[in-house]
């Protein structure tokens, strides 16, 4: 299950008193294999005698995204490892674990479609991911990550390709968090007061309003949708499942409502 930690923020999209006002959601995905209690990572390549500049391109730019993480210390250790046996580096290393990135001789192929007339480049990247121990070298796992990147611009796909590889790889071993919007039912009572405590930093009052509406109006789906849309935002995902099952129960069509509960339990 993805873990939901709360930002106080509501936007209506578009400045337009139609649109349907949404709570933005940050979400933690935690990462394929947990290295903690790892305070330090060393980071190194497949290349072990010689600098590579392919390689080392796409290494750069992992240890600049992993090093925004702030979540440990990142140790370039490539230039320790080159010219060294392994079990002589091994030894040598100063990380609690040891994060060594391949990639192939072509990182990234590109191909070209038609979008409205418009040609559009289609970049995909690949990289390798190893994680050992130090001292003993045990490996702790293996990660094959695939980058995409989209635009009519080659060179812009390409580097979004690159980085959506790169990140692939820091989620080996590192939690990752997206945002995400989720958009609230208009057709609930309350809807905009409920909204105003919530923009006030008020949730609990938000909580409250909404809960107290169930009184009067017990079957309403979408003051149910609300108030699990409203528990997940303040990071409570057993309430919120509970609300979006009973909407569900209540509105089995709504695939607005299945979906937030899939998203949910994913």
């Amino acid at each position: 299950m993805i873990r939901t930690f709360a930002l106080f923020t509501l936007l209506t999209l578009g400045g337009c008193a139609s649109s349907p006002p949404e709570f933005l959601l940050t979400r933690t995905v935690p990462p394929k294999f947990n290295i903690i209690p790892a305070k330090s990572v060393a980071v190194i390549g497949q290349s072990q005698k010689a600098v590579d500049p392919h390689e080392d391109e796409f290494i750069d730019l992992v240890v600049s995204k992993l090093r925004g993480y702030e979540q440990y210390d990142v140790k370039d250790e490539r230039g320790l490892a080159r010219g060294k046996g392994w079990q002589t580096y091994l030894a040598e290393t100063a990380g609690d674990v040891i994060v060594r990135i391949s990639v192939p001789n072509e990182t990234c192929e590109v191909s070209e479609e038609d979008d409205e007339d418009t040609d559009v480049v289609i970049a995909q990247c690949w990289a390798r991911l190893d994680l050992f121990k130090p001292r003993t070298g045990d490996r702790l796992g293996s990660v094959n990550a695939e980058g995409y990147g989209r635009d009519a611009d080659q060179r812009t796909a390409l580097a979004d390709a690159m980085d959506d590889a790169a990140s692939e790889i820091i989620g080996g071993f590192a939690p990752r968090q997206f945002g995400e919007f989720v958009a609230l039912d208009q057709d609930a009572p309350l809807v905009n007061e409920g909204l105003a405590k919530f923009e006030s930093r008020d949730s609990a009052g938000a909580f409250s309003l909404w809960e107290s509406a169930l009184t009067t109006s017990p079957n309403s789906a979408p003051l149910l949708y609300n108030l699990g849309a409203l528990c997940e935002a303040t990071n409570d995902p057993r309430a919120a499942r509970a609300y979006y099952s009973r909407a569900i129960a209540i509105a089995p069509p709504v695939q607005r409502y299945r979906k937030a509960l899939a998203r949910l339990n994913r």
